[in-house]
C-alpha cells in the first residue's frame, strides 16, 4: 500500500515502523510535490497523481474523515506525544478504515 504523508515534520523510524506493520509499503511527502495545501481537494488531487490510495496526517481526524469520504482508505492519523519542530519521536497512530459519507450545508 502507498501512502502519502502530509506532515512538515519528520515521522521517526518508529512511527514508519509501525506503519510498515500496518501494512504501507512505501511513503509518498505530499510536500515533495506542492508547498502547501489550502483545501483538501489539493490533498486528493496529489494522492490520485501519485496512485497513494492511503495517507497519513498529523492530528487531523478532520481532514483524515474527508480523505475517507473521498475513497482514500485506510487513513492513518499520528498524535504526536513527544516531538521537536522537525520530528515527531513519539506518537499514538490511528488507522481509520471504512465506509463514510459526509454532508455538509451551511445554513
Amino acid at each position: 500500500m502507498r501512502a502519502l504523508i502530509v506532515s512538515r515534520p519528520v515521522l521517526s523510524d518508529r512511527i514508519l515502523t509501525e506503519l510498515r506493520k500496518m501494512g504501507v509499503t512505501e511513503f509518498v511527502d505530499y510536500f515533495d510535490h506542492k508547498k502547501t495545501w489550502t483545501s483538501e481537494n489539493e490533498l486528493i488531487d496529489v494522492a490520485q497523481k501519485t496512485e497513494c490510495n492511503s495517507a497519513v496526517v498529523i492530528a487531523n481526524f478532520r481532514v483524515a474523515n474527508i480523505l475517507l469520504a473521498n475513497g482514500i482508505k485506510p487513513v492513518f492519523v499520528v498524535m504526536p506525544v513527544y516531538s521537536t519542530p522537525i520530528e515527531i519521536i513519539k506518537a499514538d497512530v490511528y488507522a481509520i478504515d471504512g465506509e463514510i459519507t459526509i454532508m455538509h450545508k451551511r445554513v
